[in-house]
């Protein structure tokens, strides 16, 4: 089994029944928790009126049916963030992750902010003196994300032999065309998704130089490599919902490095004589460190019926290395918390599609219906 590379992959499928409400205005003052799609949330003193002074309300909101929450900040008009200040986390709680901390003045007005779950939790502070008009904010949701891959499928320069160490050689000033497609097992489940209604992203970056070229349905890229050295190809692709999915392999590009040419010197001779030169070829090298994959948290949301998944890809491995036992993996360690272990699938998978699954679980299995994360683990 070849490894160059070794992905990980998560995939999940929720339940979930959401509820319905209205839109209408809704006052930080009332504290608590608001689930709703639509309305606007203002400071205490409303849609006309100042805050008070000496305030200090927390109000968590979240959408429904387990969508994004969106806040859009219409009108924002505190004293400085030193004395009068709203923060804004990215979750149920003051606990979770903050989105904005202490922000006063008008820093908030215009700004947007989608929570990564289904809530935001706002807390506003006030000293005892000055008050202002506060902050309205257009409370909206986003359907979840529909999950989908992308894949450069075709290159204008073929692959180097062996074909899955991913190198395409090039000689100093040639270009290559990429051509990227997407999957989209999800569409229309919530929203439409296609190549042409989605941006991609893409850069050709080395040690000494770097592109990057991005457009809606943007789905081929040219580069002409001008500088040595080696590149790396990436690709990421964001559909219409603010959805974003990232090619998960490394396609690396060898520009030739010119050589150092010299001649021997000429010896002695006259007009006419033939003489020898001797000339000799010292070539250049060039390296570089591949490191690990710097795996960032990912959020699977509860979505009904729908498949989520996320991949990671872990490229530290030297060419041709190869797993022949469980002893040749070191260790897999994922930090993770959901509530019921029956819906996630962890497994890894080897260059050449072989797969190994990491967790299982059946009705038989008594920790079906644990929970990541609680104090009682199965494995």
């Amino acid at each position: 089994m070849k490894i160059n590379s070794l992905k990980i992959f998560i995939i999940s499928i929720f339940l979930l029944i959401g509820a319905t409400s209205f839109g209408q205005q809704y006052l930080i003052s009332q504290g608590g928790t608001i689930t709703t799609c639509e309305g606007t949330l203002y400071d205490s003193g409303g849609p006309n009126g100042n805050y008070s002074s000496s305030e200090n309300y927390t109000i968590t909101i979240c959408s429904e049916d387990g969508n994004f929450l969106v806040l859009n900040f219409t009108q924002f008009e505190f004293e400085s963030g030193t004395y009068d200040k709203l923060s804004i986390y990215d979750g149920p709680n003051t606990t979770s992750p903050a989105l904005v901390t202490n922000a006063g003045g008008t820093t908030l007005l215009n700004q947007t902010f989608t929570s990564t779950g289904s809530c935001l939790t706002l807390h506003m502070q006030t000293d005892g003196s000055i008050t202002r008009p506060g902050f309205a904010a257009v409370i909206s949701c986003l359907p979840p994300c529909q999950d989908f891959e992308i894949d450069i499928i075709s290159t204008s320069l073929p692959f180097s032999q062996p074909l899955d160490s991913m190198w395409i050689n090039v000689c100093l000033g040639e270009s290559i065309t990429f051509t990227a497609a997407g999957t989209y097992p999800n569409n229309n489940a919530n929203y439409a998704q296609s190549d042409a209604t989605t941006d991609w992203y893409w850069t050709a970056s080395s040690n000494n130089a770097s592109a990057e070229a991005n457009g809606l349905g943007m789905t081929t890229f040219t580069h002409t490599f001008d500088e040595p050295g080696g590149y790396f190809i990436g690709l990421m692709a964001k559909d219409e919902n603010g959805c974003i999915e990232h090619y998960l392999e490394q396609i690396r590009v060898r520009v030739s490095i010119p050589p150092n040419l010299s001649v021997d010197p000429a010896v002695g001779g006259c007009i006419s004589d033939a003489i020898e030169l001797t000339g000799h070829v010292s070539p250049n090298s060039w390296e570089i460190v591949i490191a690990d994959e710097q795996i960032v948290q990912e959020c699977i949301t509860d979505d009904q019926g729908v498949v989520q998944s996320f991949c990671w890809n872990i490229n530290a491995f030297q060419p041709g290395q190869t797993i022949t036992s469980l002893n040749d993996l070191e260790h897999v360690c994922l930090n993770i918390e959901h509530s019921w272990i029956a819906d996630v699938w962890i497994y890894i998978e080897c260059p050449n599609g072989q797969q190994a699954e990491i967790n299982y679980y059946s009705s038989s299995n008594p920790c079906s219906g644990e929970f990541f994360g609680s104090t009682r683990s199965c494995r």
